[in-house]
């Protein structure tokens, strides 16, 4: 995607903080001691950074989601609808959805 789209600071700065957050769940969380399950104060430890993840999770998944919509809109835009498709493939919450994703990506010169 970086190949292509200039991605704004602040939303690079989110996947990426998603992503270390994702590796050290998946990696081995619970055997760090700050994490120990086994204490009152890992077990709060514990919540707060799953809590946390739960809420950038979110935000992360409405972000690949804008982009879907937006590469249908992108592909309209550019080369039309397929013949025998209905004339509004998206609905007003999904055009709303892409101009969320067009405010914080903007496509490099000559990435087409």
């Amino acid at each position: 995607m970086e190949e292509a789209w200039e991605i704004n600071p602040m939303v690079k700065a989110g996947f990426q903080l998603f992503l270390e957050m994702r590796n050290r769940l998946i990696h081995g969380l619970t055997t760090d001691n700050r994490f120990d399950i086994q204490t009152s104060w890992g077990q709060r430890e514990l919540l707060a950074f799953l809590y946390f993840f739960d809420i950038h999770s979110r935000i992360v998944k409405r972000a690949f989601k804008a982009s879907f919509y937006a590469s249908i809109e992108f592909g309209i835009n550019q080369w039309g609808l397929p013949d025998g498709a209905p004339k509004r493939i998206l609905n007003k919450k999904q055009k709303e959805e892409s101009a969320l994703f067009f405010e914080f990506f903007t496509m490099k010169e000559g990435s087409i």
